[in-house]
């Protein structure tokens, strides 16, 4: 088997009630398009280790396909006839449970005038939406509503924001953000019986106008719009999405994640909070991530400052691996680290401490980024004594950021 940590609880019970001798075996390779489902499995009849591959129809409550065996003694394909006999469909969709199905076969073969039962009790994974489609698709598992309120909370929601929500289910975060902030937005989601349901439940809010919902894959949606992008995807999908949300959202984004963060690029913020109502987990807690999408910095800037009645120059080498910069200023051929470097979206900040004539010259940046342009202030301190300037630096060189170069996850190949 191969569940999730509750639905082992859930099913423990039952399989101490199964007789003697009956096996439990794992699936591989499930594969689910539309009606038709395949699955392989290895299992001993009669002492002899047998590979099982099956492929069928479903048919309601049924499945009739064939099945192919291969092992020492027995080789040869069969019909396949399986029957449903623990959870609807609605269940085994809405809660993430198993299928349990008992498969009886017969055969019979040129070489081998015989005929062959077996029951088998087939425990396996099945999620939703429009259950698993390929790798890189996300099981639908609700949000408990406290975290949907956290993580809008977290993000600052409020009328002037625009949400997208990726893989949205019954559309909860877009119709809470709606209803208790008055921002608009949409969810997308492969199961269109998920989408139907969040846009009936969006006309009950009286939210249909502002909250809306497409059957949509994920990674062909347009999130440029967003303001806010909030996410419950599993770990991988993570790190598949994340070079579409470089490229495409806009510096300032906020993006919230449930349970799972984005591997290099980490948090801006982090936070556990207790979630009674999940579905999911032992512990009943859930984790949020937010990060503010960050501007591209990285490159050369230079600006002047009148610094004791003269102009001086400044050169800045910045060097950036997602929001984490760093680098060097060059003032009057001095070169310089920046110290309390902070990049929040377009917002950036630091400083630089010149030694001039023995005494210490502080120097205090923080501006607005604006394509290749920073506007800001900058704050000099010599001593106790300190006076402020307009700060106006234009990017001469503009470097790609080390983020830029991460390979893609490697992921494993599901078979066609």
């Amino acid at each position: 088997m191969y569940l999730l940590p509750r639905v082992n609880l859930e099913l423990r019970s039952r399989l101490l009630e199964l007789k003697p001798g009956i096996r439990s075996v794992s699936l591989q390779n499930p594969r689910l398009r539309g009606d038709q489902i395949s699955f392989n499995f290895t299992a001993e009849v009669n002492g002899d280790p047998a590979r099982y591959e099956l492929d069928g129809r479903i048919e309601g409550d049924a499945i009739a396909g064939s099945a192919a065996l291969s092992g020492k003694r027995i080789r040869g394909r069969l019909d396949w006839n399986a029957k449903r006999i623990a959870g609807g469909w609605n269940q085994v969709q809405n809660r993430k449970a198993l299928a349990m199905i008992f498969g009886t076969a017969a055969r019979k073969t040129s070489h081998i005038a015989a005929k062959f039962c077996g029951v088998f009790l087939v425990t396996g994974f099945v999620s939703a939406p429009a259950f698993t489609q390929d790798y890189g698709d996300t099981p639908y598992v609700p949000t408990p509503q406290n975290v949907v309120d956290k993580m809008l909370e977290v993000a600052q929601v409020g009328p002037k924001d625009y949400v997208i929500d990726l893989g949205s289910g019954d559309g909860r975060m877009v119709i809470t953000a709606a209803k208790k902030y008055g921002a608009r937005g949409f969810g997308v989601d492969l199961d269109k019986r998920l989408v139907a349901m969040g846009n009936r439940l969006a006309a009950r809010a009286g939210v249909a106008d502002r909250a809306k919902f497409y059957a949509r894959d994920l990674y062909e949606t347009d999130v440029s719009r967003a303001t806010v992008l909030t996410i419950y995807l599993l770990p991988e999908v993570n790190l598949m999405v994340r070079p579409r949300l470089l490229a495409m959202l806009k510096p300032g984004t906020r993006i919230v994640s449930h349970d799972y963060d984005m591997g290099e690029w980490t948090p801006d913020l982090s936070l556990i909070l207790d979630a009674p109502d999940k579905p999911v987990g032992r512990d009943h807690r859930s984790k949020v991530f937010y990060w503010i999408m960050p501007a591209t910095v990285s490159g050369k800037w230079r600006w002047q400052l009148p610094v004791e009645g003269k102009p001086l120059n400044f050169e800045l080498a910045l060097h950036q691996n997602f929001q984490n910069i760093e680098g060097t200023v060059e003032v009057d051929g001095r070169k310089v680290a920046i110290e309390d470097a902070k990049l929040a979206g377009t917002q950036i900040g630091f400083s630089v401490v010149v030694n001039d004539n023995g005494a210490s010259l502080r120097y205090q940046f923080s501006g607005r980024i604006v394509n290749n342009a920073i506007e800001g202030q900058a704050q000099i301190m010599r001593d106790q004594a300190g006076r402020q300037l307009a700060w106006n630096a234009t990017r001469t060189e503009l470097w790609e950021p080390a983020h830029a170069s991460l390979k893609p996850p490697q992921l494993p190949q599901m078979p066609n």
